[in-house]
């Protein structure tokens, strides 16, 4: 399966995303309050090239900031959910607010995601995998 394209790092990049590497996993944390459709292929543009660089370490994608996604939102994170599977790159959603779970409850992607509570969550689940 061929790769996807790796966007290239700008300002952008670092105004949309942080990125912090752990020695068991590398958090995404997004800064973007809002990812509606005037910002959501930069998002996924950013979060592509950060994880393409951490390649195969697992990546904690931290949405604690996050109060809104689009529907288009959901599409991009399903797409980066397919660009870590194609990695064998577990990824983990973590820091969502009784909202986003709730919208993953409805749209029933909490049962296609790895939603976690928060980071030190993720790497106890790691330990015991």
């Amino acid at each position: 399966m061929k790769e996807p394209p790796v966007p290239q790092k700008n300002d952008a990049f670092n105004a949309l995303i942080n990125v912090e590497q752990h020695p068991e996993v590398v958090v995404v944390r997004i800064k973007a309050e809002k990812i509606e459709e005037y910002n959501v292929q930069e998002v996924q543009d950013a979060m592509s090239l950060a994880i393409a660089e951490v390649s195969p370490k697992p990546v904690v994608l931290e949405l604690s900031g996050v109060i809104f996604l689009q529907s288009l939102a959901l599409g991009a994170l399903l797409r980066i959910l397919t660009e870590c599977r194609t990695r064998e790159q577990p990824l983990f959603l973590v820091g969502l607010n009784s909202d986003l779970k709730e919208l993953f409850r409805v749209t029933r992607l909490n049962q296609v995601f790895r939603i976690v509570a928060d980071v030190p969550a993720v790497i106890e689940l790691l330990r015991v995998l």
